[in-house]
């Protein structure tokens, strides 16, 4: 009877590769030393694995915001458009990537894809949570729940890992970004995307910035350090801080979370600092317009004309705004309508407006819930918010400069409690 450890590395990593999962893969090459150096002249094995069990469908998504950050630089938009094409349309482009990528880069892989897909569907369920439903949509409790159909839950993901794109396409300098990166980034949206697409991104954008806010306000709100250098905790859109820690990557939302103490989390947030690169999503996505009137030739600028499987989500898109008026002459000839991330629809944009199905958006009238979508965002902060928080600039400050560090007690959640901080600070 032939033992393994006699057969040659080839075949051994032929059978290795028939391995149900990453898991085996390790518990194979721990256990046997030929097993693992099967393993060292074949890695190519842990990418034939996970080519085995991942979502057909996900993959060429997965793989590319894995590698796209290892095109060469100066990247541009064309470079990444032709990068997404190539995968996406090519299984053996999709493969021969999977297979030269190491070990580490591939559990990165899927621990994207773990949190992508985690947040996908919290964002579907909080969406579905801001329809405001008349009683007659209330009858069953259970009907509250959002139940994604297939193509809805693989167009919520899809538009995640579109955003994970971007994110590691596009990543420049957070204290002085480069304008042609973020010139760059803009084309690589107007261009490889149809307009409720782009939107599908604005969509993703907003609630990473207000599960950010959410999940880690409180942190920022207390950490001494984050005072002292005035980091906005409270403000939507153009928030440079929030911008930074939001493109480290959708993986890095719930890694902060893992960290169980508060000063962990400041520690972690604090080493994504000024000397990390960033790259700047909202800035992109709000600065389209301004890439028309700046651009040669508008007209090749038009965004694909890229239908969904559904009619849904581009319906969506053109009913919240058939009503936008535009002046011929206040653009140049040729240019597209562009109607993605206006301020006064972060209601809509909060409710994931172009991601629902055309039989949901039937079925629960949807229509109805675009007419009634609040134009100033539940998340908005309150006047009085702002004010706490410029208090505790102020207060930080103070205290940073007499040497004060680490985290502010739980009493300076509240604009009452800022009095009693300078007894507390004299006590520890």
């Amino acid at each position: 009877m032939v033992h393994i450890t006699n057969l040659p590395c080839e075949l051994v990593a032929a059978i290795l590769s028939q391995l149900d999962g990453l898991d085996d893969l390790i518990n194979a090459i721990v256990s046997c030393r030929h097993l693992y150096a099967a393993f060292q002249e074949w890695p190519s094995v842990a990418g034939n694995i996970v080519h085995n069990f991942f979502d057909p469908e996900l993959l060429p998504f997965a793989v590319t915001a894995q590698q796209v950050s290892t095109l060469p630089q100066p990247r541009t938009a064309s470079a990444v458009r032709d990068f997404v094409d190539l995968l996406s349309r090519s299984d053996r482009a999709v493969l021969s990537n999977l297979r030269s990528m190491s070990l580490r880069s591939i559990y990165d892989m899927l621990d994207t894809e773990d949190a992508i897909t985690d947040l996908a569907f919290d964002m579907a369920e909080c969406a579905w949570q801001e329809m405001q439903f008349d009683s007659t949509y209330r009858t069953l409790g259970s009907l509250r729940a959002v139940g994604l159909s297939p193509a809805e839950a693989f167009r919520f993901v899809r538009a995640f890992y579109r955003t994970e794109i971007f994110f590691k396409a596009f990543k420049t300098n957070a204290k002085n970004p480069d304008p042609e990166v973020i010139r760059q980034s803009q084309m690589w949206l107007v261009t490889s995307f149809a307009q409720f697409e782009i939107e599908q991104i604005a969509c993703v954008h907003d609630y990473l910035e207000r599960t950010f806010h959410k999940r880690y306000g409180d942190i920022l709100m207390r950490a001494m350090e984050f005072g002292a250098l005035q980091v906005n905790y409270r403000t939507l859109g153009d928030n440079v801080w929030t911008q930074r820690w939001i493109s480290q990557g959708i993986a890095s939302l719930p890694r902060l979370q893992n960290k169980s103490l508060a000063a962990k989390r400041a520690a972690l947030l604090s080493a994504l600092g000024d000397n990390v690169p960033a790259a700047f999503l909202w800035k992109a996505l709000k600065g389209q317009h301004e890439l028309y009137r700046t651009h040669k030739s508008a007209a090749a600028l038009s965004p694909r004309d890229a239908l969904d499987a559904d009619s849904g989500p581009p319906s969506a898109f053109d009913y919240a705004n058939m009503d936008i008026l535009f002046d011929e002459e206040d653009r140049p000839t040729g240019e597209v309508v562009l109607a993605t991330l206006p301020e006064d629809d972060r209601g809509l944009r909060e409710m994931a407006y172009v991601l629902w199905d055309m039989e949901r958006m039937k079925n629960w009238n949807l229509w109805k819930q675009i007419d009634l979508a609040p134009e100033v965002s539940s998340n908005y902060p309150r006047t009085k918010d702002l004010f706490h928080m410029q208090a505790l600039w102020t207060y930080c400050e103070d205290v940073w400069r007499t040497g004060g560090r680490g985290m502010l007690p739980v009493a300076a959640r509240n604009i009452g409690g800022l009095d009693s901080l300078a007894s507390w600070y004299r006590e520890n």
